[in-house]
């Protein structure tokens, strides 16, 4: 009845359901049907009678888009709630913009921006607010156009740089360059020079060459490493991601290369994939030790218990490795 606009036979049936447990269902529907017109108090009395059912949360975010597009500020703020989507967390900033409330709005307006993807138009009117203000320094730009390229938002890194300076765009043009043609790019003149521009997009490119070649990664990066003065965090995270492509990729070098790991940049990531490449090679004494050099917990867990008791098996502790497979079964 509801679905064919019925509205009487509808009032009528769902009379006869008030006790029935999912009759506040048919209340949500109906509502739902004119949130553009339905008064404040008939939602909130619907969200408070029933607010430890998960349909309250349900209308209240339908009805904070609807109050939003209907540009219903002060009734919008009075029932929002967190957690919200990203969209109405910036529809909430507009809200407070409307209305004069803009007590540590930058700093919550900054934390939307500040992310390495573009973000729902809601936020428009409030980044713009941002752009006038001249709350988006240069520093900030480079700092979100480095999350955009980590995150392979490559347009939204160009989007970024037009408001940078000629120079400064220069690079990220570069650096998009380097996303798509990274071994040409690292063959070019235009990295010759040790700057720290040039050594952001050095390691991106050799990310990205690692991603489908780990052993021409590797190759580059020793041609390259001396030449540049990478920061010791640099160093570890460049060799991780290329031990870490050779390790998935199955290369004959990956172990050799996961161990060679610098010690800052060994997280439980490489320490299971290190692991991984010494079964792939049958070093089971390695398998060992790297197990070993786990925490107990990740240990723990059936997949090292099980590849521990067959190093175990293979470097002739059987009683060690039989007393693991029969916990195991």
């Amino acid at each position: 009845a509801l679905h064919d606009n019925k509205v009487t036979r509808f009032k009528k049936l769902a009379g006869q359901l008030e006790d029935y447990p999912l009759y506040p269902y048919l209340l949500f529907d109906e509502l739902r049907t004119r949130l553009n017109r339905a008064n404040e108090q008939e939602i909130t009395r619907f969200l408070n009678q029933y607010k430890d059912l998960p349909l309250s949360k349900r209308l209240r975010r339908s009805w904070l888009y609807s109050l939003a597009r209907n540009r219903k500020w002060q009734i919008f703020l009075k029932h929002y709630r967190e957690p919200q989507s990203v969209e109405l967390q910036c529809y909430r900033l507009q809200a407070r913009l409307q209305t004069g409330d803009e007590q540590n709005l930058v700093e919550d307006a900054l934390r939307l921006w500040l992310v390495g993807k573009s973000q729902p138009r809601a936020c428009d009117p409030v980044f713009e607010f941002l752009g006038k203000q001249g709350h988006i320094s240069d520093a900030l730009l480079w700092q979100r156009i480095r999350l955009a390229m980590k995150n392979t938002q490559t347009s939204l890194g160009d989007f970024l740089s037009r408001d940078l300076p000629a120079r400064d765009r220069t690079w990220v043009s570069l650096w998009r360059t380097a996303h798509s043609q990274p071994a040409k790019t690292l063959d070019g003149p235009a990295l010759a020079e040790d700057t720290p521009r040039a050594r952001e997009i050095i390691q991106h490119a050799i990310a990205r060459i690692a991603r489908a070649d780990a052993a021409q990664a590797h190759d580059k990066w020793q041609l390259l490493k001396p030449r540049y003065r990478f920061t010791t965090d640099a160093i570890g995270q460049i060799e991780k991601k290329i031990a870490l492509s050779a390790a998935t990729q199955r290369d004959p070098h990956a172990h050799d290369w996961m161990s060679a790991v610098p010690a800052d940049a060994v997280d439980q990531k490489v320490r299971e994939w290190r692991t991984r490449s010494a079964v792939n090679e049958g070093n089971w004494a390695a398998v060992l030790e790297h197990i070993n050099g786990m925490t107990a917990e990740d240990a723990w867990t059936e997949e090292w218990r099980y590849w521990q008791a067959m190093a175990q098996e293979n470097t002739d502790q059987r009683l060690k490795a039989m007393d693991g497979f029969a916990l195991l079964a």
